[in-house]
């Protein structure tokens, strides 16, 4: 009796054992497929949200390719002053499915992957024009607005730029001309950069000559800024500079000095900034300026330092007309929405901005070396 009691409690035993077992592997095998699941729809959720994004910045392109075709005839390829979803659809005579312009149908043999963008939208007119610049490059932007303006808001260097939450800034009263350069070796990268401002003027309805550009008697002139950043200030203060002045013009020595700038104190961070900006300025310019519409340029370039710069009207109301437009796109990939927005600056492609330029107040020599046969002629100014 003992024997077969025993022999029992060891079957029972053996059992219980294989129940767990069994349940062990059952619980491993769920989880297992579970976490195969998750994995699965999370890199599908991935897919969609990329094909959604391509999708959205299909969208943005063909607004590329709409705006290009009305800068080069506006009849032809109209964009409405108001946004509208289906303004680029209908700009470039793409069909729609169902209100939405298809980028891609099917996907590794799936007929529902249904990649599209489902409105995309032009604004035209902006508050403002922004950019991004690396040290020693340009920017021509056309101050070409909504309504008359004889001043403009230009503000420069985020948090961002400077990569920390408070930005450095130079001893106070070093000039910039040649006499008293400053040193670029040992520019901060928390420190804004100079910034030389450059307001260009042409009269295209009256004539002009490139003479004209150094005069300021006439209608065409030009006239340069030095901006120096000065954190000596408790807050973020709005410095009035006018054009009137030509820091190249050696007939107004008093212009050949830069403007202190008084930005964020070095105390301060940017959070105190009620722009997101470590400068603030408030350009302006004579009163021969309310009329400017269009031919007025503004030539941004900032020194030592990268920064990201924003020019605008602040709050009464004027838009920059067609100079920096913005695109709004909504792409779809099966039920997954992504939306991008975008800035373009709307140049003329077939007559681009210069750039760069010599300035000289005296004589200009220069001399060409071409290979494979080598000159060394003198050059004499």
């Amino acid at each position: 009796m003992k024997g077969m009691r025993h022999a029992k409690q060891q079957g029972a035993v053996s059992l219980f054992v294989v129940i767990f077992a069994a349940m062990l592997m059952v619980v491993i095998t769920v989880s297992f497929v579970k976490l195969m699941i998750q994995d699965q729809s999370e890199a599908s959720a991935t897919s969609l949200s990329q094909s959604a994004y391509d999708a959205a910045q299909a969208g943005v392109e063909d607004a590329k390719r709409l705006l290009l075709a009305n800068q080069n005839n506006a009849d032809a390829y109209p964009i409405p002053d108001t946004p509208s979803c289906d303004m680029v659809a209908n700009g470039l005579g793409l069909t729609e499915t169902d209100g939405a312009v298809q980028v891609q149908t099917s996907f590794e043999g799936s007929n529902s992957y249904d990649e599209s963008y489902t409105c995309d939208e032009i604004t035209k007119n902006t508050p403002d024009v922004t950019d991004t610049l690396g040290a020693n490059q340009s920017v021509l932007i056309p101050i070409t607005t909504t309504a008359p303006v004889s001043s403009i808001n230009l503000d420069w260097f985020t948090e961002g730029d400077a990569d920390t939450t408070k930005p450095a800034y130079l001893t106070t009263g070093i000039g910039l001309m040649p006499d008293r350069q400053f040193p670029q070796t040992g520019w901060l990268s928390n420190q804004p950069p100079v910034l030389r401002v450059q307001l260009i003027h042409i009269d295209a309805a009256g004539g002009f000559t490139l003479d004209d550009l150094d005069s300021n008697a006439k209608a065409t002139k030009t006239s340069t800024l030095f901006f120096v950043p000065n954190g000596t200030g408790t807050a973020t203060t709005v410095t009035n500079s006018s054009f009137a002045l030509d820091a190249t013009n050696h007939t107004q020595p008093s212009a050949s000095d830069p403007v202190a700038v008084a930005c964020l104190a070095a105390s301060q961070t940017f959070a105190v900034s009620k722009t997101g900006y470590a400068c603030n300025l408030s350009l302006t310019w004579d009163t021969k300026g309310t009329a400017w519409q269009d031919g007025t340029y503004l030539r941004i370039t900032p020194l030592y330092n990268n920064t990201s710069i924003s020019l605008n009207f602040g709050n009464d109301g004027t838009l920059f007309n067609n100079v920096e437009p913005q695109i709004d796109s909504t792409g779809r990939a099966a039920t997954l929405y992504r939306r991008v927005s975008a800035r373009v600056m709307h140049g003329n492609a077939s007559f681009p901005m210069p750039v760069a330029a010599v300035n000289s107040t005296t004589n200009f020599c220069k001399a060409y070396v071409m290979a494979p046969s080598y000159s060394s002629a003198a050059c004499t100014p």
